[in-house]
């Protein structure tokens, strides 16, 4: 399977239609058509639905679209470290983080790294912790940036010494609004949203030790605090919360039973970086004392 043909079938998608991703590609039009037709013959399956008058992909085109995109972003990813495989730091890092107080730390660090390399670009991904280990396995980014808790086992890894702490984010006309903390035990008649992980439900459920009513499991909290503002349920949430979403009409209040959380930055063991990759790695690893 060529990558031209994976390039072709995204802008088609990217474009929604045959004909604007033409004009994209700098083909004609039957050209394209034809190698869409070539690449559905090879895969033996219908990719796109053509019966309207924009291009819908079919429940086969859209698992392929994905890995696809996959593909193509490790390809233009190797490619690029091949070409800068000289000592000459410049290039592209990936990293992925989660919402998290570390991700203080990376301002900091592509602060540090960019005032020596300035040819140096970088490609920033947010997700959760699952995605973004992932993601590091698949070659898709460098370094992730995780809250535990974790597996590290597999990875080179350093903690950070930022920590965050455990609490609900509530609206600002809510009874708990302005509180130093809150219980457990205050909590556990109301309608919560907590984090989809499954490692971090067992904590969460272990904490309380009675059953909780759960409204809802979210990925990111930033979705999450757009249900909280309308009054549908009572986010758990890091402290960190405070930097990512409008706290103008929101609040957080930590919990009285104080539950702390560390994170760190993970990477592959054993695994040939470019110069530019392994140089950011020594830095972290000085500004750690790994």
């Amino acid at each position: 399977m060529e990558l031209r043909l994976l390039r072709y079938f995204t802008a088609v998608v990217q474009e929604g239609s045959i004909t604007g991703a033409a004009q994209r590609l700098s083909v004609t039009q039957p050209t394209l058509s034809r190698q869409l037709m070539q690449l559905e013959e090879e895969l033996d399956t219908e990719l796109l639905d053509r019966s309207g008058r924009s291009v819908d992909l079919t429940q086969d085109g859209a698992m392929f679209y994905q890995r696809a995109m996959e593909i193509l972003t490790l390809a233009d990813k190797t490619e690029n470290e091949f070409k800068n495989r000289s000592e000459l730091i410049e290039g592209m890092i990936a990293i992925g983080a989660t919402e998290a107080g570390s991700s203080l730390v990376l301002p900091e660090l592509v602060g540090s790294f960019t005032r020596k390399y300035p040819n140096v670009r970088y490609e920033l991904y947010s997700g959760y912790t699952d995605d973004i280990r992932e993601r590091i396995d698949k070659g898709l980014l460098d370094i992730g940036m995780l809250t535990q808790p974790v597996d590290v086992a597999k990875y080179a890894y350093v903690e950070l010494p930022q920590h965050d702490v455990w609490g609900i984010l509530v609206r600002k006309d809510d009874p708990f609004a302005g509180r130093e903390s809150v219980s457990f035990r205050e909590i556990l008649d109301r309608k919560l949203m907590i984090p989809f992980r499954e490692t971090v439900r067992r904590d969460i459920e272990s904490w309380f030790k009675s059953p909780l009513d759960i409204f809802a499991t979210y990925n990111l909290v930033s979705n999450a605090a757009l249900l909280v503002e309308k009054g549908l349920a009572t986010a758990l949430s890091l402290s960190s919360i405070v930097r990512f979403v409008n706290m103008e009409t929101l609040s957080f209040v930590p919990f009285e039973e104080t539950k702390s959380v560390a994170s760190v930055l993970i990477w592959k063991k054993n695994y040939m970086y470019s110069p530019t990759v392994t140089r950011f790695i020594q830095m972290i690893s000085d500004i750690y004392k790994t």
